[in-house]
């Protein structure tokens, strides 16, 4: 019994000391979970070799799939295609769906050409091989040219022989960037014709102005930015190809349309001398100067063109213009038209202004404070204030009707001021001293002091009511026309650099003479002095001019 007891406390004693070790040792560690792996970078693509021919079939796409960016270069095969026979668009993307136009020049050579576009995206490249098929041997490079052109090309030492045109010229002219076959306006070109211009593929520069021309072709020219063609016989002219156009000169020739819808980055567009009927302009943003002066335009809306600095749309057919978007422009000219109004409040940068023979009723130019050259004449205008206009160095407001005009803070006037043809009473121009031509005949005028003026050299004031004329300051007079007026003397004594004098039409005495004190006489007049016509009736009595030598 006693030997039970000591085999019972021997096992309980060691299960408990079993179970104090198991509280003591830690819990097993987790097996960590396996790294995901990277994900792989990669182009799927189906194709990777390309024939592209030497002249006509001459483009292919790509299609392939990206997981991440990518970029794309080219490689040529041999030292001789430096000259970038290879065109890729684009050269880089992101991942996803991609598209890549591949684009050869012409191939001249009588042996095919290869060129290796690779496509690396992460770790991953592919390499395309492109490969240009070799140019017919069949091919006559010299039929392709006009032979004047071909000639005009010899001449300027582009090719060897116009007769003969080879492979290697062919090269050359793929390759030249800028070409200039104008004649001038003294010395005009014969050329009819440019045939051959298509294989001038990397022209950004053409000019062939003052020639024969009635067709061009600039649809292979695409990397064209700058066209002259003007003064030809062009009837016709297609320049939605030429999407990097920015200068084109087309004025004088025959063309009845133009569309420069597709000329988005066009600034420069003259197109006068035409007979356009219609002109739309509102793909052209940035248009900064637009020549449409003489054609048939009965409308032109310049509303999408804000980089507007210069609109010249003289003698068309315009009933209306908004030049309220324009907020640039410094030159407008819109003269010989059919505009009823003119609205150029917003157009304050504008110096000249030039809106003659039309049938505006008020013109209102106080907010264009920078005018240095206002025309407006031939209108229906009954006032115009121009007290604003402080710099104003050229004036014509002449045929309207316009009853007074003050002129005192036009103190920069200096070439011409021209006022004839209005319903003036009286006109100050004591504060113009630089003015050298005062046109103010046909008025009502009574008085006018012009001893300030002493720049003058050309007064015309006929047809008015002068009783009077002081001209003894201005000795720098070559042109003095007072006839038709009420003058009963006068004294040229002093100016002496006359070479024009109409006086006639005046009462002089009333009797028989009209006196004029001059530096000579009646048998010493000189020579180079014209004068309208030394005898007139006036008030039934025959009136002769009498020149009496001042002492």
């Amino acid at each position: 019994m006693k030997t039970l007891k000591s085999i019972y406390w021997l096992a309980l004693t060691a299960a408990l000391a079993l179970a104090a070790c198991s509280k003591e040792d830690p819990a097993p560690t987790p097996e960590p979970n396996p790294e995901p792996e990277p994900e792989q970078t990669e182009i799927v693509i189906e194709q990777t070799e390309y024939t592209l021919d030497a002249d006509e079939e001459r483009t292919a796409t790509v299609a392939f799939t990206a997981t991440a960016d990518w970029t794309l270069s080219v490689a040529y095969d041999d030292a001789e295609s430096s000259a970038d026979w290879l065109t890729v668009t684009p050269t880089s993307g992101t991942a996803g769906e991609q598209t890549v136009e591949l684009s050869a020049a012409r191939n001249f050579r009588a042996s095919a050409r290869t060129a290796y576009a690779d496509i690396a995206c992460g770790k991953q490249s592919v390499r395309l091989t492109v490969t240009q098929t070799a140019a017919s041997d069949a091919t006559d490079f010299t039929a392709q040219f006009d032979p004047d052109f071909a000639k005009e090309l010899q001449k300027q030492g582009i090719i060897a022989d116009a007769g003969n045109i080879t492979p290697e010229d062919m090269e050359k002219i793929a390759a030249i960037t800028s070409l200039d076959v104008s004649g001038t306006e003294d010395a005009p070109g014969a050329l009819t014709s440019l045939q051959g211009i298509e294989y001038f593929e990397s022209l950004t520069d053409l000019e062939c102005e003052y020639n024969r021309l009635t067709s061009l072709d600039v649809s292979a020219n695409t990397k064209l930015w700058l066209l002259s063609c003007s003064n030809n016989s062009l009837k016709t002219l297609n320049v939605s190809a030429n999407s990097e156009l920015i200068t084109l000169h087309c004025e004088e020739n025959q063309l009845t349309e133009l569309d420069v819808s597709t000329n988005t980055k066009l600034s420069y567009l003259s197109g006068n001398d035409n007979q356009l009927t219609s002109l739309d302009i509102s793909a052209n943003s940035e248009l900064t100067y637009l020549y449409c002066y003489d054609n048939q335009l009965s409308s032109l809306d310049v509303s999408a063109n804000p980089e507007l600095i210069i609109i010249w749309g003289s003698n068309n057919s315009l009933t209306e213009l908004d030049v309220s978007a324009n907020t640039k422009l410094t030159h407008l000219y819109c003269e010989r038209n059919l505009l009823t109004e003119l609205d150029v409040s917003r157009n304050t940068e504008l110096t000249d202004l030039i809106c003659f023979n039309n049938q505006l009723t008020e013109l209102d130019v106080r907010a264009n404070t920078k005018l240095s050259d206002l025309s407006c004449s031939n209108n229906k205008l009954t006032e115009l204030d121009v007290r604003a206009n402080t710099e104003l160095v050229t004036f014509d407001c002449s045929d309207n009707s316009l009853t007074e005009l003050d002129v005192s803070a036009n103190t920069k006037l200096a070439w011409y001021f021209y006022c004839n043809g209005n319903q003036l009473t009286e006109l100050d121009v004591s504060n113009c001293t630089a003015l050298e031509e005062l046109y103010c005949h046909d008025n009502q005028l009574t008085s006018l002091d012009v001893s300030r003026n002493t720049a003058l050299t050309n007064l015309v004031c006929y047809s008015n009511q002068l009783t009077e004329l002081d001209v003894s300051q201005n000795t720098m007079l070559t042109s003095l026309r007072c006839h038709y007026n009420q003058l009963t003397t006068l004294d040229v004594s002093r100016n002496t650099a006359l070479t024009q004098l109409y006086c006639s039409y005046n009462p002089g005495d009333g009797v028989s003479s009209f006196p004029i004190t001059a530096w000579f006489d009646n048998d010493t007049k000189p020579d180079n002095l014209e004068i309208d016509r030394e005898q007139w009736t006036y008030d039934g009595k025959s009136i002769t001019i009498d020149f009496r030598k001042a002492e």
